[in-house]
């Protein structure tokens, strides 16, 4: 009989085989993100606490196309950027369903004209949760991030302290990724640790036999204290879901089990709450999810 400690060591390793490689791919984007591209250009897309920052971050992740884990760092980077609390985790929230991937994955499940459905209800519910959010944040009832100008002050030191031949640079980036991953890595250690304890003890069939449309009580209801039940990237949410769905699941369990499943990942969480602050980490978990419930009922209601 397989002990406690080896099904957990065999979950932790295959959290890791999962999320490995897109969490290398996302620190090292964040750490190019850090050298090439300027405070004041991604002030300038991302700055500000409008719906046109909200919106160019709800679409972001079509152009970096990385799946939950790898945008743990990327919006990270985006706050320390100067981009206002809302807009990173409006990135956050949007980036992995906005992923070829996880998009290529939903389509041999659940169908190209629902796996459309599904990118732009994502796209929506990130835009709408990120309008709330920015509301918070103007009356201040979000974590405070640091003063654009001195930001940008910041940067330009560094700029005129460097050399800036191409070379320089991009050994300075993976220098930004390393330390980008130093500061996150109690944070991702704690998620992962969580992750793997619900991995190796929640037996999948238990949540697999409530989400079916001759559930007794609202399936949609019940996929939310499910899907936070289950630890896997994006991805992994993709398959999952798609074979909920291919099982009888309803459209808009689909969704919401997408939704919330990477809203409530422990990883993710625990990121936000080391690096955004508490405030921002409860507010988020609550708008999100709140937003994706409403969006999953719409879903079923139309479809």
């Amino acid at each position: 009989m397989e002990s406690a400690v080896s099904k957990f060591g065999l979950a932790l390793l295959d959290l890791l085989v999962d999320t490995g490689p897109w969490l290398v791919i996302g620190f090292s984007v964040a750490g190019l993100v850090q050298e090439f591209i300027s405070a004041r250009v991604l002030l300038r897309y991302f700055g500000n606490n409008d719906w046109k920052s909200l919106a160019r971050a709800s679409l972001a992740g079509l152009a970096v196309s990385v799946c939950s884990c790898g945008a743990i760092p990327l919006s990270v980077t985006l706050r320390l950027k100067g981009a206002s609390t809302a807009t990173a985790l409006t990135f956050l929230l949007a980036t992995p369903w906005a992923g070829f991937i996880q998009l290529f994955i939903l389509n041999g499940f659940i169908g190209p004209v629902n796996t459309l459905i599904v990118f732009l209800s994502a796209i929506i519910t990130a835009f709408i949760s990120g309008l709330i959010l920015a509301r918070l944040e103007n009356r201040q009832k979000l974590d405070l991030r640091l003063a654009p100008h001195l930001i940008i002050d910041r940067e330009l030191k560094l700029t005129l302290e460097h050399e800036r031949k191409l070379y320089n640079r991009l050994k300075k980036s993976l220098y930004y990724s390393w330390d980008s991953f130093r500061e996150m890595a109690k944070y991702l250690g704690i998620g992962m640790g969580l992750a793997a304890v619900i991995s190796a003890f929640v037996p999948a069939k238990l949540i697999t036999s409530y989400l079916g449309h001759s559930a007794g009580f609202d399936p949609i209801i019940t996929a939310v204290p499910l899907a936070a039940a289950v630890e896997l990237c994006s991805e992994g949410f993709s398959i999952f879901a798609g074979k909920l769905y291919e099982l009888g699941a309803t459209l808009g369990v689909t969704f919401v089990v997408m939704m919330v499943g990477v809203t409530t990942d422990f990883t993710e969480l625990s990121v936000i709450w080391g690096k955004f602050g508490k405030k921002s980490a409860l507010w988020y978990v609550f708008t999100a999810t709140l937003v994706s419930l409403g969006m999953a009922h719409l879903l079923d209601w139309i479809f």
